[in-house]
């Protein structure tokens, strides 16, 4: 799906392997359900996009493009902004605040 353009729902979006998540990455190396991201009001009325890795197998990583596949980059909960680079298996993902 590579150009593909996903917008994340009103409240939370699942991202994994199965049909039925709300974005689908078909492969191997992404589990059934990877991650979740989910919007979270702020105390000065902004939104957080804030991501949640559901125990996948592979881990999740954020970052720069720069850094995001350095084994340092990998999180299990993180605050995402524009521009961050998330690798599910070997599917790269591009966060954008549009």
């Amino acid at each position: 799906d590579r150009g593909h353009f996903y917008q994340l729902g009103a409240e939370t979006t699942t991202l994994g392997r199965v049909p039925g998540s709300d974005v689908v990455v078909a492969h191997n190396a992404v589990s059934s359900q990877h991650l979740k991201i989910r919007i979270e009001p702020q105390e000065n009325g902004e939104l957080q996009y804030l991501m949640i890795d559901l125990a996948s197998r592979n881990g999740t990583f954020v970052g720069s493009k720069a850094t995001y596949r350095d084994d340092s980059s990998r999180v299990y909960r993180r605050a995402l902004h524009d521009g961050d680079y998330l690798l599910l298996g070997e599917t790269t993902l591009v966060f954008k605040c549009v």
